[in-house]
């Protein structure tokens, strides 16, 4: 269930939106990192300032602060995710690399953003053997329908 909702999600964040930056409208698609931390609930941008308004969304656990040395451990952690995803602004192989590669020359700032709006739910499909049949309410299997409308 996790990579189905891990890719609505990435259909939600990566696509192209306006953000407005020291008073400048921008087109910017945004980043969804591959790795999850901790419980995956919350959400965080990455934004490396040479590489702004550009950002990164990162799955983070909901009970994580995001200030003190415990988050800068974390934060630590999180660079080398997106860098083993995105790879380096600078390659010794490939030179100067544009977004999304991370560059990190200067520093990053960072926040918590909302969940994104989703067009539809993301659809989990449960089979119990041949006999499964979709819910005519919802669509969604689980051999008698789904919980909120339980065949008797």
């Amino acid at each position: 269930m996790a990579d189905l909702l891990h890719k609505a999600l990435r259909r939600a964040i990566e696509r192209p939106g306006r953000v407005h930056h020291w008073g400048h409208p921008y087109t910017v698609t945004p980043r969804l990192c591959e790795r999850i931390f901790g419980d995956g609930a919350a959400f965080i941008h990455i934004t490396p300032l040479n590489t702004r308004p550009n950002y990164y969304v990162v799955r983070v656990d909901s009970s994580w602060a995001l200030t003190g040395d415990e988050f800068y451990d974390r934060l630590d952690s999180i660079y080398g995710a997106l860098e083993d995803e995105y790879g380096p602004a600078q390659d010794d192989e490939l030179g100067e690399r544009e977004w999304p590669a991370l560059d990190l020359d200067s520093g990053t700032s960072w926040g918590r953003i909302s969940w994104p709006q989703m067009k539809r739910r993301p659809r989990v499909v449960r089979r119990f053997g041949s006999h499964a049949k979709p819910c005519p309410a919802c669509a969604e299997m689980d051999g008698w329908g789904c919980r909120e409308h339980q065949r008797e």
